[in-house]
């Protein structure tokens, strides 16, 4: 894991695809290191 300082590290839970890229294109753009999963039920 690589630290980077000032800038916000989010965990990103969403199963649905389209969805899930937006919010982590969004997040990205706001200087935000985001790891991105899915869950399957």
């Amino acid at each position: 894991m690589v630290d980077f300082p000032g800038v916000m590290r989010i965990l990103l839970v969403e199963d649905e695809s389209d969805l899930g890229l937006a919010i982590k294109q969004v997040l990205i753009s706001e200087r935000s290191v985001v790891d991105w999963v899915t869950i399957s039920i």
